[in-house]
């Protein structure tokens, strides 16, 4: 298991020039049994009004030019171990929520698959 928390103050950093406390939370669980890893990851990210792009937090999402508040993701996987430690593939979906827009448009969400082969030497 690991946990991860990430806060900041950003002076004049929301909108209307107000200060902004944005944080992050990332929680990302996985069990290791022989070559198959399965990993649970969950992801929070409130902008204190600061604002984000759903390009900025979802990778190859295109951006649609809205400014959310507050995004959330949730990724089911696995890994599988091809050589020991030094070759593995990666496999999971991942759903993402893109929620109070600083624009005045609806909210956003999105499902993704990904794949991945990683070699480490």
């Amino acid at each position: 298991m690991n946990a991860e928390f990430i806060g900041a103050s950003v002076e004049h950093g929301a909108t209307g020039g107000v200060d902004a406390s944005p944080f992050g939370v990332n929680l990302t669980g996985a069990y290791r049994y022989q070559d198959l890893e399965p990993v649970v990851r969950f992801s929070y990210l409130d902008t204190d009004g600061r604002g984000l792009s759903n390009s900025d937090v979802w990778r190859s999402s295109p951006s649609n030019g809205v400014t959310y508040d507050k995004a959330w993701t949730v990724f089911l996987g696995a890994n599988y171990y091809l050589s020991q430690d030094s070759i593995k593939v990666s496999a999971g979906y991942e759903y993402a929520d893109f929620s109070d827009s600083l624009t005045g448009t609806k909210d956003v969400n999105g499902n993704g698959f990904r794949v991945q082969l990683q070699a480490s030497f």
